[in-house]
């Protein structure tokens, strides 16, 4: 298994995340369940080789991917290249030694939709 995924069988916007940002991209998921948003996660569990065939099944059906990363954005490039251009990618990154939170996941939602 390469990755896990979260409600991303109805999902309008996903969460692509690895390590410690994915515990708070499931937080920041339920929570934007539970306002009524079609949000799904996805948690890589191995980034190399990336999983191409299965983000693409994954997110295929969404209209907007965010990908959080504690650094300068190498895993978005990755994602980019295996989505089709009509979904939008944004970046949600930190690179100060500093974790992102459920929230500010929840903020970039919001930003993006």
């Amino acid at each position: 298994m390469k990755l896990r995924d979260e409600h991303m069988d109805d999902a309008e916007v996903a969460f692509i995340s690895y390590g410690s940002v994915a515990r708070a991209a499931l937080q920041a998921t339920d929570i934007a369940r539970k306002a009524g948003a079609r949000v799904g996660a996805v948690q890589l569990f191995t980034i190399w080789p990336f999983p191409d065939e299965q983000i693409r099944q994954l997110c295929g059906r969404c209209r907007k991917v965010v990908v959080g990363e504690l650094n300068m954005g190498q895993i978005i490039h990755e994602v980019r290249r295996v989505l089709p251009p009509d979904i939008e990618v944004h970046p949600l990154q930190r690179y100060d030694g500093e974790i992102l939170t459920p929230m500010q996941l929840i903020e970039k939602l919001e930003e993006v939709l």
